[in-house]
């Protein structure tokens, strides 16, 4: 029997509305009725997610949870298997295959309102990148032996350079959630951060969770 699973959507990424003056192929159009802040999720799932928090996370029911309440620069399609814009809106390889520059969307903001921008994206790879934090991520980084390195190019272009050159790299961008800089950047040093986690759970019935924390 699955869980069902009541959440506060918090801090998750929205990319899908295009504010007055915006470029249109920044817009991203989604399936489904929008989400607002304060609202909540359900998820139905065969056994309890261990965390929220997508640097930590290995088990496959907090992974499918988070899928719903962050975005990825680019994303792999479960359905055709190729690879689609999300926070990313184009990218392009240099000709050696060691570079990829990805075009980030404008005028995103996380569900408090803080604007996405190129600063969290390098902040993010660097907390999944972070030996001490550990994260499961950082493996899938790690190209001819050496962990990706990520440039600030301008406020919405970020490269990032391989050792060497890697055929199925943009898959890599895939469930790596971007962090909001903003929030997360005190709860990266928190000796908590790396036992715990960010989130906690609370039993409202005896089939419901709420995250709190």
């Amino acid at each position: 029997m699955c869980a069902a699973l009541v959440l506060t959507v918090a801090g998750a990424v929205a990319p899908g509305v295009a504010r007055a003056g915006q470029a249109s192929d920044d817009r991203m159009i989604l399936e489904g009725v929008p989400g607002h802040a304060g609202g909540r999720l359900v998820v139905a799932l065969r056994s309890e997610p261990k965390t929220l928090n997508p640097v930590l996370a290995v088990d496959e029911p907090s992974r499918e949870v988070i899928r719903c309440l962050s975005a990825d620069l680019i994303h792999i399609n479960r359905g055709t298997l190729k690879t689609e814009p999300a926070l990313a809106k184009s990218w392009n390889v240099s000709r050696d295959g060691r570079q990829y520059t990805l075009q980030l969307r404008r005028g995103v903001r996380f569900s408090d309102g803080e604007p996405f921008d190129a600063d969290d994206v390098i902040f993010s790879f660097q907390v999944y990148l972070d030996e001490k934090i550990d994260s499961a991520q950082r493996d899938l980084l790690v190209v001819g032996g050496k962990p990706i390195t990520v440039v600030k190019v301008d406020r919405y272009t970020v490269r990032f350079e391989m050792a060497q050159p890697y055929a199925a790299a943009e898959r890599l961008f895939d469930g790596v959630a971007i962090l909001p800089r903003h929030c997360w950047r005190r709860a990266t040093r928190a000796v908590a951060f790396r036992r715990r986690g960010r989130f906690r759970w609370r039993r409202i019935n005896s089939r419901a969770w709420v995250r709190s924390g």
